[in-house]
């Protein structure tokens, strides 16, 4: 990944989410102008008060995240203490597994196949999650040809986690 973001020349480069470098000097405003913190500093409010009224949550229990490392990192930060297991396919988005790790949580890996389609192996799935897993990371991204899983998948996976206790992310 980082040769990706730091060396590579590709035209259009999908491994990076951020901006290109610009100078402030170029921007049509003033640093004032700038400012990002705010009274609770969650996120913008009209935001927060249009999802808190969407969801039927309180406001204070609204969060929001600048782009999804931040609100895997925020969801994982909220359920995971140092020592939970933690479930995460292989191949996994790489900052998935770098935040279970901050967090200081066991990683236990479960291979999705080429022979299989990169689909989940829910008897593999079955087998690893264990009233110890906390949490159980189904990747999206890694299925083949980006692909959505299958509703059906995504409910077995629910279920075996709902069995377990264990919370899941699907990304």
């Amino acid at each position: 990944m980082e040769w990706a973001k730091t060396r590579s020349h590709a035209r259009f480069n999908l491994a990076t989410s951020g901006l290109l470098n610009f100078p402030f000097k170029e921007f049509p405003l003033q640093i004032d102008d700038l400012e990002l913190t705010a009274t609770g500093g969650y996120g913008h409010e009209p935001l927060i008060q249009r999802l808190a009224r969407h969801t039927g949550a309180a406001e204070q229990c609204v969060v929001t995240a600048t782009g999804t490392s931040m609100a895997n990192h925020l969801a994982m930060a909220a359920v995971l203490d140092p020592g939970d297991e933690v479930l995460m396919e292989l191949p996994v988005y790489g900052p998935l597994l770098d935040v279970a790790e901050y967090l200081g949580a066991r990683v236990k890996r479960i291979s999705r196949r080429l022979e299989s389609n990169f689909a989940i192996d829910l008897t593999e799935l079955a087998t690893a999650i264990t009233p110890g897993t906390g949490f159980d990371c189904a990747d999206q991204s890694a299925q083949s040809q980006r692909r959505v899983m299958p509703v059906e998948t995504v409910r077995a996976v629910g279920e075996l986690a709902q069995r377990a206790h264990a919370h899941v992310l699907v990304r």
